[in-house]
């Protein structure tokens, strides 16, 4: 039997994608604030997420920062500021791999967010 070689926190996916909103806050450096836009909610651990969008963000030649506004948070809004590390096509819309920028104690609340939904089971650990 090989050993596991996962160095990332288990992943979650949603039963069925969650609808969120992002918008663009750091192009190659240059703070911006863009319009919100849609995208559904893939996949999500305690370090970062899966999103699928129809914007294409162009990372092969942006660096790119997102704040993500995610809709499940029950206490208070709950904002995270991530990082784009990569992105697929896929038929008519964009996948997105975000690395969260996040202290511990959001961290915390992230997790606290992610039991919360495994106990209403909108989410499968994969």
């Amino acid at each position: 039997m090989t050993a596991s070689r996962r160095q990332e926190p288990f992943r979650y996916q949603f039963t069925t994608p969650e609808s969120c909103l992002f918008q663009i806050s750091e192009i190659n450096g240059n703070v911006i604030e863009s319009r919100h836009a849609r995208a559904d909610l893939i996949d999500i651990h305690k370090s970062g997420c899966k999103l699928a969008a129809q914007l294409d963000l162009r990372i092969e030649i942006n660096h790119v920062k997102l704040l993500i506004d995610f809709p499940f948070a029950e206490e208070a809004p709950l904002l995270v500021s991530g990082e784009v590390r990569w992105q697929l096509q896929e038929h008519n819309r964009y996948l997105y791999g975000v690395q969260f920028i996040v202290d511990a104690e959001l961290k915390e609340r992230i997790k606290a967010e992610l039991r919360k939904l495994a106990g209403s089971k909108k989410i499968n650990a994969v």
